[in-house]
This record gives C-alpha cells, structure tokens and sequence, in this order.
C-alpha cells in the first residue's frame, strides 16, 4: 500500500470510528433506563402506569416497573412515582429529597405533582385518592409525549364536581393556595378558575 492509500484508509477509518462512537453515545443519552415506582395493585393507579410506560417507551426509553416498597433513598437514576397521599413512606422520601406537599389539602380525585433532583431526577404525582393518582400519572404521561421528562413539575390540580350536573372541572391551584369544591355548582366553581 503506498503511502497516498495509507493516508485515505487512514482518514476514512478514523471518521467511521468517530461516527460508530457519536451513534452510540447518542443512542445511550436518548434510551436511558426510567424506573417507575406505583402500586399495581390499585386497579387505577395501574391504568395511569401503562400509559406513562407506553408513553417513555414512545419516546425511546427503557422502563423499570417497581412496586412502592422497592422505594428508597438509595434509589438513583430517573424515576417517576405514583401514589396517594396515603402512602406514608413515598410521602416522606418526596420531602426527603427536596420535595413539600400538603397531603391535607388534597382531597378526592385531586392531585400534585412535584419534581426533585436529588440522588436523581425523579417525577412525582401525589393523589388525594386513587383516582387523583391516577389522574397525575396520567398528567405525567402527558408530559412525557409532549415534553418528554425535558421539565420540572411542580403544580397542585384540584378536581371540583357540580352536583347539579356532573360535569368535571380541573382548576389549576399556584403553589400554597387551596380549593375544596366537592358539592358546590359548576358556577360557583368556574370563579376560582
């Protein structure tokens, strides 16, 4: 091989390695591991997980499936939670990790969502029942399609039903700042909106 091939073959080899390894660095960053920590026992916190797993695997990642208990502070890496307020240990580890919520101020079919980052980015969605639960996870999986886990969450959704007709509002609470309007009309619940 004289020395002008040597030096093509040289040059072609070293762009093709350099590409092989941009294609996999970038395959690794885009298809990480997502666990998702949830209670699947709860028929509707169950139906909130599959989307949001059909959701990250839409998006090209790898989903860990995990049940409430395997829950801990030693758990690192991207996570997402969803439980209900009643879930105690899940509860103190959000605060533990940088977290606050006023489970009081929950109640039914309501939910928060909280982002914290430490040991890892984790995405959390607290109901004041299953039914809020599920309503966050679902509010998660959302995020996912249009966000794809790119933000940081951190609202209070409230739930509010006219008795008069059965209509389902979702008012969107800032941080601090509560609304209870189970059995009140849908007038009277549209003001706070």
């Amino acid at each position: 091989m004289n020395a002008k091939n040597y030096h093509i073959t040289k040059i072609y080899s070293t762009q093709l390695l350099v590409f092989i390894v941009l294609c996999c660095a970038s395959s690794t960053a885009w298809c990480e591991s997502v666990s998702v920590f949830c209670d699947k026992t709860v028929p509707q916190i169950a139906f909130a997980a599959g989307d949001i797993k059909k959701a990250l695997e839409g998006n090209g990642h790898t989903v860990v499936e995990k049940t409430l208990a395997e829950l801990n502070a030693g758990v690192s890496g991207k996570k997402i939670i969803v439980a209900r307020k009643s879930d105690s240990s899940a509860i103190a580890l959000l605060t533990t990790q940088g977290g606050s919520i006023s489970v009081g101020m929950l109640g039914e079919q309501a939910y928060a969502m909280r982002t914290t980052t430490a040991p890892g980015l984790s995405y959390w969605a607290i109901g004041g029942d299953a039914n809020g639960a599920m309503y966050g996870g679902l509010q998660i999986a959302e995020n996912i399609n249009f966000g794809n886990l790119a933000k940081s969450y951190n609202e209070d959704e409230s739930l509010c039903y006219s008795s008069e007709i059965r209509t389902r509002v979702v008012l969107k609470i800032g941080m601090g700042r509560s609304l209870r309007c189970s059995s009140v009309t849908l007038d009277a619940c549209a003001r706070w909106a």
